[in-house]
């Protein structure tokens, strides 16, 4: 197996580097390997002392790096896709930010049911908690829930 230092040394990769995967049906996939700021960062601008954004600066202008510690004991997020055909996103977003800690990270596209148009983050201390109000601030946005995550006792759906 290469790791993902071997990754960046091959690609000369300078600054952060994001390698996206995913567990589906019992295999290990690899979805994308970036050498630039990737979306799947974002839960470090709420989630740690410096985020991988102000990282891949420091790395390209040869500054230090800063403190990558978390500045919460549990960061979720999750992807967020346009909602039902005629929905207000701006409702929907409205509704998503509702739930306590919820950050939205659009990526400035034009909203069509089933599309992804950015992430939410949730930070918190209980991870079953943080988990369930990140699925809920998405699920208000019109994403779809997974089969399978279950809701803490006390979280509202």
């Amino acid at each position: 197996m290469v790791s993902g230092q071997k990754v960046a040394e091959i690609a000369g990769a300078v600054g952060v580097m994001a390698i996206e995967v995913f567990w589906s049906v019992g295999r290990f996939l690899v979805d994308e390997v970036t050498t630039r700021p990737h979306n799947s960062g974002h839960w470090t601008i709420e989630g740690a002392v410096t985020s991988r954004y102000e990282k891949d600066w420091s790395a390209v202008l040869d500054l230090p790096l800063g403190w990558g510690a978390p500045q919460h004991p549990q960061v979720a997020g999750v992807d967020i896709f346009g909602g039902p055909p005629g929905e207000d996103p701006g409702v929907l977003l409205t509704c998503g930010l509702a739930m306590e800690g919820a950050h939205a990270h659009p990526y400035g596209i034009g909203a069509t049911s089933g599309r992804k148009l950015g992430d939410m983050t949730v930070c918190g201390d209980d991870p079953e908690v943080v988990r369930e109000r990140v699925w809920a601030a998405a699920r208000a946005l019109g994403t779809p829930r997974p089969d399978g995550l279950r809701r803490p006792a006390g979280v509202p759906s």
